[in-house]
């Protein structure tokens, strides 16, 4: 990132501002006591991401769990939900100019491809970006 924000481009602006840095994985890890093999548990509740570059706000944390990073106390979003991995795809797709909405129907195997498929397990979800990160 430091080799990004000292690289000029030919309009001026860094590297940086021109690019979106995503480090994060899909799922959290559980809190407490480690498990029987000496490890932890996925927790789809609360995991950590870090973004950067490309018109992030910098410089916060967005959301606060508890201190064992297990719960989310406060969402820092106004969807009464988790952020899934889809919502971080979106906003990727969003940022890139790609209209991640439409569906491509005339593809090879003649099964109509979805860039997001609005559902998630077993419930329908309404993903979207998440443009409180952002300027």
């Amino acid at each position: 990132m430091t080799d990004l924000a000292k690289t000029r481009a030919k309009d001026g602006g860094t590297l940086l501002e021109k690019t979106f840095i995503v480090c994060m994985g899909e799922f959290g890890r559980t809190g407490g006591e480690l498990t029987v093999n000496k490890g932890r548990d996925h927790n789809r509740a609360a995991f950590s991401a870090v973004f950067a570059g490309n018109a992030v706000k910098g410089g916060r944390a967005f959301g606060v769990t508890d201190a064992n990073g297990v719960k989310v106390l406060q969402s820092e979003w106004d969807e009464k939900r988790s952020i899934y991995p889809e919502d971080v795809l979106v906003t990727i797709y969003s940022l890139l100019g790609v209209d991640w909405t439409k569906k491509i129907a005339n593809t090879p195997s003649g099964r109509a491809f979805e860039y997001i498929e609005q559902q998630s397990g077993t419930d329908f979800v309404r993903f979207r970006e998440i443009s409180d990160l952002f300027v």
